[in-house]
């Protein structure tokens, strides 16, 4: 979950920096650095697989757009980091304690304080914007996104700037409804 999350945080500051430079790429070295890049050709070959770029068409569905099976439930509300959009099927609320809606607005008032107790640019402690997320299964993971994204049982990835997605099956295995999932989730 470290690595992850330091490729998110990357992410947001390539998504600041690409409002002010040329930056369009991260991936995470095998130091476990962000490193950044013009596109995924200036990317050493073996890092190409796990770069992010911002920008371009990756293939995967907006959020919004993610199909979904079964009864599909949405919320929406704002937080101090922008709006945010959730989207997810009802199967996946077995595998957690309380809504995936409740878990994004614990989330974010998390990463809220952590943004205001460092140090970062104002553009970042400042920035707002409006975020959409999906929860999916594992077999709606496997039909829409690429490979790369799915069979390594990565629980979540983001595309710059806002969008973000999470797989249920891969946060909580056995989907039984223990804090440890709740955790896991929140994180």
């Amino acid at each position: 979950m470290r690595k992850i999350f330091i490729l998110c945080a990357g992410i947001v500051g390539l998504s600041v920096s690409g409002a002010y430079g040329d930056l369009r790429c991260a991936y995470l070295s095998d130091e476990g650095e962000v490193e950044q890049v013009d596109s995924i050709e200036k990317a050493p070959p073996r890092f190409r697989s796990r770069i992010v770029c911002a920008g371009g068409d990756s293939g995967i569905p907006s959020p919004e757009d993610v199909e979904l099976e079964g009864t599909v439930r949405t919320a929406s509300f704002v937080t101090d980091l922008g709006p945010i959009d959730v989207k997810w099927p009802l199967s996946v609320e077995r595998c957690f304690g309380r809504s995936p809606a409740r878990a994004v607005a614990d989330a974010a008032t998390t990463v809220n304080k952590a943004l205001a107790s460092a140090r970062f640019p104002p553009e970042v402690k400042n920035g707002s914007r409006r975020w959409t997320l999906a929860f999916t299964d594992r077999a709606a993971a496997l039909k829409q996104f690429p490979a790369a994204l799915t069979i390594g049982g990565h629980p979540g990835f983001m595309l710059p700037p806002n969008q973000i997605y999470l797989i249920a099956d891969f946060i909580s295995p056995t989907c039984d409804q223990t804090g440890v999932a709740d955790a896991v989730l929140t994180q």
